[in-house]
């Protein structure tokens, strides 16, 4: 087999059903993990996918590395990078690989739609691939700005996450940075003084709390664990 044509067997493997098995046979017939597909994609991109899991994606992701492939050389701005993707689907082992390769590169880009790797593990829920990502040297107050895109912290609001909003407020996220069309993350929850539900009030409390004494977030505890 041609290395060409070991490339195209990686496409397949990567852009089709997420074939693990194809895929490292693929690399292990020369593909190279660093040529583009035909789309523009980086191969190390698609190594992080939900139809390969966790598991699938930490094997693939150490065979594109152990190939040559650099979160550096990813095209970033249509697709995001592999790092966006294992934030956003919680695959912290293979975000772990990723970071302690050349990933760290990524913190800071925004995807098509203005989110950073660590306001795509917001989106995706997962606690601890933030964490991992603020660990990094993520900026927790990054926002698109001339796209007027929102920091993470207003992504956290309106997913209702209060445990999200505890990590970020702790990290030292800025409950009264704007976002689209002009709104902060307090200004989206004020409404939620008087809710019903106890998760919005609470949301509410802790925005409203760091935006009138900023040293306060560093006594935050988890609010789940409180509950618990």
């Amino acid at each position: 087999m041609s290395q060409d044509d070991a490339h195209q067997q990686l496409e397949d493997a990567l852009l089709g059903p997420g074939d693990l098995a194809s895929a490292l046979d693929a690399i292990r017939r020369g593909a190279d993990g660093r040529a583009p597909f035909s789309d523009g994609s980086a191969p190390l991109t698609w190594a992080v996918s939900k139809s390969l899991g966790p598991a699938g994606s930490v094997g693939c992701v150490q065979a594109m590395l152990a190939a040559g492939a650099t979160v550096a050389s990813e095209p970033w701005e249509q697709w995001g990078t592999s790092v966006h993707r294992a934030a956003e689907y919680g695959f912290v082992e293979a975000l772990r690989l990723l970071l302690e390769a050349d990933g760290k590169i990524a913190l800071g880009r925004f995807d098509e739609l203005s989110r950073t790797p660590l306001i795509r593990a917001v989106v995706g829920g997962s606690i601890t691939a933030a964490e991992m990502l603020i660990a990094a040297g993520a900026d927790v107050n990054a926002s698109d700005e001339p796209r007027i895109g929102n920091p993470a912290i207003r992504w956290a609001t309106e997913e209702h996450n209060e445990e999200m909003v505890a990590v970020l407020l702790r990290a030292g996220a800025d409950p009264t940075k704007p976002g689209w069309m002009q709104l902060s993350a307090l200004d989206v929850a004020k409404g939620w003084k008087t809710s019903r539900k106890p998760e919005l009030v609470r949301i509410f409390e802790l925005l409203d709390l760091v935006a009138r004494r900023p040293e306060a977030r560093r006594s935050l505890g988890n609010p789940a664990a409180k509950r618990r």
